[in-house]
């Protein structure tokens, strides 16, 4: 049975390119681990993008050899939303721990040489909900310690903590933003998330519909007054958003 360490040894510093397209991507690397362990490669069916990995996980057979957990460990594959970290959504595989909010990811296209396999620093807020633990290592979903930090609305919000909404509905899509009632007004497309709760055919983080709806990714609260409080630079209410408490 092949282990993560090894795979990482042998493709490490590498450009590997699967498919034959546009180069050493990090689909790439995803879809080398994959076959590495003996598992059907899952491809990007939507957008076209890897996010459609884990938005498409119930449906494009990836849960049929990966577990869904919630705490990482060495070799579990993360996928990322669109964020500043990971402005096209990315795939890459956790190595371990960096602290501060952070891990290190051993992924293609992520800075190194001709998009080659290397490691880097990026923060957990970009993941989606879960990641995925290939069946082969015999273990099944983790929680989070019961002592760990839930995501609370209705709290009292500081500057500095980490933030996030509730399943918000949108009136429209106007340019590069959105327009959301609930969260005061417009808000750039780039820092929110279609919900799982969307209600315009599919969750697929295309707002296809005034009937989608959508969350405010992970953030930093900047400052707060009132009823608002800021993120990056422009101020939304409080109702909809929850800290970690």
């Amino acid at each position: 049975m092949g282990n993560y360490n090894d795979f990482k040894a042998k493709y490490i510093g590498k450009a590997t390119d699967v498919d034959g397209y546009y180069g050493a991507q990090c689909w790439d690397l995803y879809a080398a681990y994959a076959r590495y362990l003996g598992y059907p490669i899952c491809h990007c069916t939507v957008t076209g993008y890897v996010q459609d990995i884990w938005t498409q996980r119930k449906s494009n057979g990836i849960l049929n050899n990966f577990n869904e957990v919630t705490v990482m460990q060495p070799g579990d594959v993360a996928v990322f939303k669109k964020s500043a970290s990971t402005p096209l959504s990315h795939i890459a595989i956790f190595d371990h721990d960096a602290g501060g909010g952070y891990g290190w990811f051993f992924g293609q296209n992520q800075g190194g040489a001709n998009g080659a396999a290397n490691l880097v620093k990026l923060p957990y807020s970009a993941t989606y909900d879960t990641a995925f633990r290939p069946k082969c290592f015999g273990t099944t979903t983790q929680k989070p310690a019961a002592s760990a930090k839930k995501w609370t609305q209705n709290c009292t919000l500081r500057v500095g903590d980490r933030t996030k909404s509730v399943s918000c509905a949108i009136q429209g899509i106007q340019g590069n933003c959105v327009r959301c009632n609930e969260l005061g007004g417009l808000v750039p497309l780039a820092h929110v998330t279609e919900a799982q709760d969307t209600r315009d055919g599919r969750c697929d983080n295309y707002l296809a519909t005034t009937a989608a709806r959508i969350y405010l990714d992970e953030c930093t609260v900047q400052a707060v007054k009132p009823g608002y409080a800021m993120v990056h630079g422009y101020w939304v209410k409080a109702g909809p958003l929850m800290g970690l408490r």
